[in-house]
């Protein structure tokens, strides 16, 4: 301990690896010691036959910031060495840092003034809708019309959100003495970590700050590194909304680096997510290693079902509108479409009339309504999916060449 001590005065320390049983003396001394000299140090607690109780003393020091058991270190230890060549893991470490200082005067705010502030940023949204909208399409592709819905469908959340504010409502429950009162209270929770997909950068960021912000939590939101320019600049309304700069923040990384920092910090009291099963379970797993609270919007299988008796006008519409939109990228398109076999032929020829009609280029063109995928490697998924289709018994009504 005594040389441990010598070593942090000495140097500066970006990140300090304790491997100690809690119940020693000896390990404690150093936590607190880290604490009260103030020094910048990253504490990261293994621990190997520890209780609730020793946990506890080990946080209320403050000198730890992540709770690793030794089954999990190989895996962080990964990550650790990604984390140090890019700094994500100091620069997120440092914001939820933030975030929770933060949390301790946001959660003192009354609800009234937090539904003051939530309605001026919705109506900065609506006053920087255009410029939203040509960001959206700029950075995913999405035709521009679709895109000025998108920041209306964004803007309705933080609208509902202003108003919910007002009505976190506790309860009375009935006892069963009359010497006995139960009343219930709700409070935030704290931090909110939150990660979301690329396909709608403005609607799936604000449906998770809204009710965040509304409930008196802080929020650092991790968007998807195709699409991160549409969270800068709501953020940056937040901001200018008068929201403190550390109550809503964002932090660029790859969504497995900020799964693990959200995951594994012990000031990150609860994480929201939306994308596929495969990761949410994921998630799930690292977060119950210290009971945080999740919230998951996961993936599933959308199929669009024609019976015979449907409007076959109205079926193909509704079709082009589940299928194409967003040029099929979205959690609800749908994956597989079933007609029944007396008025398949009739809705396979006004589908192909009207798909042929769709205009596909620049998003930022009127005219166009099917914009460009998002990259390359979804491109290939969608040659691959017709390649598929065509050694299966399908034919193309257009060639592939023109279809490019």
């Amino acid at each position: 301990v005594t040389e441990a001590m010598e070593v942090i005065q000495s140097k500066t320390i970006d990140l300090l690896l304790l491997d100690i049983y809690m119940p020693e003396e000896n390990g404690l001394t150093f936590l607190k010691y880290v604490r009260e000299q103030g020094y910048q140090v990253d504490a990261i607690l293994i621990t190997a036959a520890t209780d609730a109780e020793d946990i506890q003393t080990a946080f209320r020091y403050g000198a730890v910031d992540y709770l690793i058991k030794p089954f999990q270190f190989e895996r962080f230890k990964k990550s650790l060495l990604k984390y140090k060549q890019g700094q994500t893991f100091f620069k997120g470490n440092h914001q939820i840092k933030q975030a929770h200082q933060a949390f301790q005067n946001w959660k003192k705010v009354d609800a009234h003034e937090r539904s003051a502030k939530l309605a001026q940023w919705a109506q900065l949204i609506d006053d920087h809708q255009d410029e939203l909208a040509r960001l959206i399409t700029l950075e995913g592709g999405k035709p521009l019309a679709e895109a000025k819905g998108e920041v209306a469908y964004a803007n309705s959340y933080v609208k509902w959100y202003a108003e919910e504010a007002k009505r976190v409502y506790g309860r009375t429950i009935p006892a069963n003495s009359p010497s006995k009162k139960i009343v219930i209270d709700k409070f935030p929770v704290g931090v909110v970590g939150a990660i979301t997909p690329w396909n709608f950068p403005a609607a799936m960021i604000t449906r998770k700050m809204a009710p965040a912000l509304a409930a008196g939590c802080t929020i650092i939101c991790k968007p998807a590194v195709k699409t991160p320019l549409t969270t800068i600049k709501l953020v940056e309304l937040a901001h200018q909304a008068g929201f403190p700069k550390d109550a809503i923040s964002y932090i660029i990384a790859s969504g497995k680096d900020a799964g693990d920092i959200f995951t594994n910090h012990s000031l990150i009291s609860k994480l929201t997510f939306t994308g596929s099963t495969a990761v949410g379970k994921s998630l799930i797993e690292s977060s119950a290693q210290q009971v945080k609270n999740v919230t998951m919007e996961l993936g599933g299988l959308a199929p669009l079902i024609v019976h015979n008796d449907a409007d076959i006008e109205a079926a193909v519409d509704g079709t082009i509108a589940s299928k194409f939109r967003n040029a099929g990228q979205t959690c609800i398109c749908a994956n597989r479409i079933y007609v029944h076999e007396d008025i398949a032929e009739a809705y396979n020829e006004k589908l192909i009339e009207k798909v042929h009609a769709l205009s596909v280029g620049d998003g930022l063109k009127e005219e166009v309504k099917i914009g460009p995928l998002i990259d390359n490697q979804a491109v290939e998924k969608v040659l691959t999916h017709i390649k598929d289709a065509q050694e299966k018994g399908g034919q193309l009504s257009r060639s592939i060449e023109d279809i490019q």
